[in-house]
């Protein structure tokens, strides 16, 4: 008698069927919203793959990153870390006091006074009544 393998479980629609019509539904209301740019992406690779432009872009982007990861790995081992350390120069001197200056003039007299600013006067009373722009 030959053996028959178990019956497998009931498929997630059977098991979830309102989750499975909202899982459409809301694919369908994604695809209706989005339809002008899902149209516009698949024109866009429809054109790219029968112009052969996918393999050329394709290409392109490999020598591209080919390139950036030779020169990656180029500048890690271009410069290695130095085996002895450098030894160290002498400390500069002190900076020394200067001295006083002679010819300073006051600042009041190297610069003319500033006058305060005044607010200005309304141009209009309605101005006087009303903060900000009003309509």
């Amino acid at each position: 008698m030959p053996i028959t393998p178990p019956t497998p479980p009931p498929s997630f629609v059977r098991r979830h069927p309102i989750l499975a019509a909202f899982g459409v539904l809301s694919g369908l209301s994604l695809f209706s919203a989005l339809w002008p740019v899902s149209a516009i992406v698949v024109s866009v690779a429809i054109a790219a793959d029968a112009t052969g432009l996918d393999r050329k872009a394709w290409s392109l982007t490999k020598s591209v990153a080919e390139r950036i990861a030779t020169a990656v790995h180029a500048h890690t081992h271009e410069n290695p870390a130095p085996s002895a350390p450098a030894p160290a120069a002498p400390a500069p001197p002190a900076p020394q006091p200067s001295a006083p200056r002679r010819n300073v003039h006051s600042p009041s007299v190297a610069h003319p006074p500033i006058r305060a600013r005044h607010p200005r006067k309304a141009d209009h009373p309605v101005e006087t009544r009303i903060d900000g722009r009003g309509l």
